[in-house]
């Protein structure tokens, strides 16, 4: 099997050829998705650990002030004094780069899903909801051309295939209050959409957010224009199928 660089799949700085091998190889192999797992749960403790390292900042801050003093050269301190002033500052990066705002990208192609062909959409939103306990609206996608070919969902995202002029697309799905951050935000006279050349996302209630990904950049932003209309702020969230029965 093609071995893949995961931290840039993660991050987004994939290329479009390789990304392609790298979301066929997770759909078909078993040992890829392990690789992504484990990569991620590696970047997890990687942060865990980070945040429990003790910074001594106040010895930083003294030692900064007089590397250089005007009129003085500069003084020479022991290797292993700058080492251990190195050691802290790369600390404090590795936190604040695992820290930030996601991608989308980072969220947006889950490796492991579990999948149905059910595509009615009021059999969707329960098959989701019971499956993920996440507040999940109907989709009807009412006034369009397109049609839901099915459904996915992880332990924290659902999803919506949908079939639209030809095109497939995906509505994801998942808590989050900041997967923008590094997206550009358009007004669509609806409610604010954010665009990142490959998505088309929005902020719903219940701290929920969605993006629209595949397709056209105008179907994309079709589809979320009227996806968006279904999840508002105050849609009447399903009942799971117990709390009805």
């Amino acid at each position: 099997m093609t071995r893949f660089d995961w931290q840039a799949y993660d991050d987004g700085s994939m290329d479009v050829a390789t990304r392609a091998q790298a979301e066929q190889a997770l759909a078909t192999s078993d040992q890829a998705r392990r690789e992504l797992e484990q990569f991620r749960a590696f970047r997890v403790q990687l942060r865990d650990a980070a945040m429990a390292e003790p910074v001594p900042v106040e010895r930083l801050q003294a030692r900064l002030q007089v590397v250089v003093r005007p009129g003085r050269p500069a003084r020479t301190y022991r290797v292993a004094t700058w080492t251990a002033g190195l050691a802290a500052a790369a600390c404090l990066a590795v936190v604040f780069v695992l820290a930030r705002a996601p991608r989308i990208d980072e969220v947006s192609t889950p490796a492991v899903a579990i999948e149905t062909t059910v595509h009615e959409p009021r059999a969707v939103r329960d098959w989701l909801a019971s499956g993920t306990g996440l507040p999940v609206p109907e989709i009807r996608l009412a006034g369009l051309d397109a049609s839901i070919a099915g459904a996915s969902h992880g332990k924290d995202w659902i999803a919506w295939k949908v079939t639209m002029c030809g095109d497939e697309y995906v509505i994801y799905g998942r808590e989050s209050n900041n997967w923008f951050d590094h997206a550009t935000e358009i007004q669509t006279g609806l409610k604010p959409m954010y665009v990142d050349g490959k998505h088309v996302g929005w902020y719903c209630g219940m701290g929920m957010a969605y993006i629209v990904k595949g397709g056209t950049e105008e179907g994309r932003l079709q589809l979320a224009k009227r996806a968006c209309m279904e999840t508002p702020s105050a849609v009447k969230m399903s009942q799971s199928p117990a709390e009805r029965t």
